[in-house]
């Protein structure tokens, strides 16, 4: 082949792969209620919702709407998959002062997922990244007048540093009462690891926390769920045919509260993709697919997966073919 035909193979491949981009953009579009779908993502980013978070009910009412939403779409069968898991949350008092200057939760820290709650006042101890010693760190920790000590650092510097780090965080390893870990703003918020609560808590600031601060005064409530039930919604439309089936997926959960003011909405992550499923399903139920389609909205995705999880080894229909 020479140089010529490569090139315009290449040509052939790519204006294959745009006509399919097209054609699929013009369905979706074709297939998409745009004022349906954006008041679906008006209604799970509500105040109602609280974030569709965990300790307010949020989650699991999200998931009673849209079992609502996908009957009313017109599916012909919609079902409810519960599971449980265990989950640390925030829905308390949120309270941080850094030598008395009041901090706002959300905008200049949150909470690593796993911590537990934190009260008092406690003195800060800054970690000397660029004459780094972990030996001097331990030693000025092992002084009295940092017994008890919030030590502040940047996040970075602890995770490439982690196996200096870890004794931070060990009861019994060093007194320090907590870390104090520095980031870029628009700092982060999780789940992912919240299915236990550790014995030190872990601060999350931005990177602009004062460096000639003295203490902080803390008064942060968590609340463990064990064993907290939610649940995958389930909606099938039939098709003309019944062998093979199309799944499409969204997890419909977000990150919920941080303290008693603060709730993450969660539009894109992802309200969005559930009221694209929502959607979906209300236009193959009234122009009728050739195969079965199933729409599964996820719950606890941003725990660590749970939902689609448990779906996976509770499927609706099976994943694979059977030898």
């Amino acid at each position: 082949m020479n140089l010529k035909d490569i090139k315009m193979r290449k040509i052939f491949v790519l204006i294959s792969v745009f006509a399919l981009v097209l054609v699929f953009h013009e369905t979706s579009l074709n297939a998409q209620d745009i004022v349906y779908y954006r008041q679906i993502i008006k209604e799970l980013t509500s105040a109602k919702y609280q974030g569709r978070g965990y300790a307010k009910g949020g989650s699991n009412k999200a998931g009673k709407y849209l079992e609502k939403e996908f009957a009313k779409a017109g599916a012909d069968e919609v079902v409810c998959q519960p599971f449980k898991l265990d989950i640390n949350t925030y829905v308390g008092n949120m309270e941080l002062s850094v030598d008395g200057r009041k901090q706002t939760p959300g905008v200049d820290f949150v909470m690593r997922e796993y911590s537990p709650g934190v009260h008092g006042t406690y003195n800060l101890y800054f970690v000397d990244t660029t004459n780094f010693d972990a030996e001097k760190m331990y030693s000025d920790l092992a002084k009295p007048e940092n017994k008890d000590c919030f030590v502040v650092c940047d996040f970075w510097f602890s995770y490439t540093h982690s196996k200096d780090f870890k004794n931070l965080q060990i009861p019994g390893a060093c007194t320090n009462a907590g870390l104090i870990q520095t980031w870029p703003p628009i700092l982060k918020f999780y789940k992912a690891y919240g299915e236990k609560v550790v014995d030190k808590p872990i601060i999350w600031a931005t990177s602009d926390f004062p460096k000639d601060a003295k203490t902080i005064t803390a008064n942060i409530d968590n609340t463990f769920l064990k064993d907290y039930e939610c649940f995958n919604v389930v909606a099938k439309v039939e098709g003309r045919k019944h062998d093979s089936s199309f799944i499409f997926t969204a997890h419909y959960d977000h990150l919920g509260n941080l303290g008693k003011k603060v709730y993450y909405a969660g539009a894109n992550d992802n309200a969005s993709g559930t009221a694209a499923i929502v959607t979906l399903a209300s236009y193959y139920s009234k122009n009728r697919p050739e195969y079965d389609m199933y729409f599964v909205a996820f719950a606890a995705e941003e725990s660590g997966l749970h939902g689609s999880e448990w779906y996976v080894t509770h499927p609706s229909v099976p994943l694979c073919l059977q030898p």
